[in-house]
């Protein structure tokens, strides 16, 4: 009957290390989860700035030969 005892005490104690650990698990995935969606972010904004930088330079330098045109 002890050993019954000892048992589910060590099942109980298994159980709550068990679900203590899939709680951090989780925390930590929702933080890793939002560090990736602003560093995703974060690129995709450098990646647009040099695309409207170097666009809006080739207007630029279409548009000058028209300026002295008109």
């Amino acid at each position: 009957m002890a050993e019954l005892e000892k048992f589910k005490s060590a099942e109980d104690e298994f159980r709550k290390k068990y679900f203590q650990r899939n709680r951090e698990a989780e925390e930590n995935r929702q933080k890793e989860s939002r560090a990736a969606t602003r560093i995703q972010s974060w690129f995709r904004a450098c990646k647009v700035r040099a695309y409207l930088r170097y666009d809006l330079f080739d207007i630029c330098k279409v548009n000058l030969p028209l300026k002295n045109v008109i």
